[in-house]
């Protein structure tokens, strides 16, 4: 789960909380997401649920409000449903069409020390 504290028209900023995907997306770490990068099998990314689709009562009470994002692996694309995994514990589980408001691929990291990792390189504060 994510709590989604920046935003900007295609890029935004939300902090992972939770450690289903273990040492790949660490608790507290903030996650750099894309409206526009395609998301693909494999990639993580974050998963906006609508609001009064889910009552499952094993989600978070803000992702089942639409308030929070769920951060997971994709897993496999259908018509009706994507599957998504997580790695502690490893599972993977669908989740249907008709509850998600988006999908959106997550193309880095935020540290705590301002460091950002996109795209395999390493981008610091204020470098050009």
């Amino acid at each position: 789960m994510v709590d989604k504290t920046w935003a900007r028209s295609s890029i935004y900023f939300t902090r992972n909380i939770g450690n289903c995907l273990g040492d790949v997306v660490p608790d507290d770490v903030a996650c750099v997401l894309s409206t526009v990068h395609l998301a693909e099998i494999g990639d993580i990314v974050g998963i906006w649920l609508h609001p009064d689709a889910s009552d499952d009562a094993r989600l978070p009470a803000r992702v089942r409000a639409g308030d929070a994002a769920l951060i997971k692996i994709l897993a496999a694309q259908e018509e009706t449903a994507i599957s998504v995994m997580t790695l502690n514990p490893v599972w993977v589980g669908p989740i249907p069409r008709a509850h998600i408001d988006a999908i959106h691929k997550v193309i880095g990291f935020r540290e705590a020390d301002g460091r950002m990792w996109m795209w395999e390189r390493l981008i610091t504060k204020g470098a050009a």
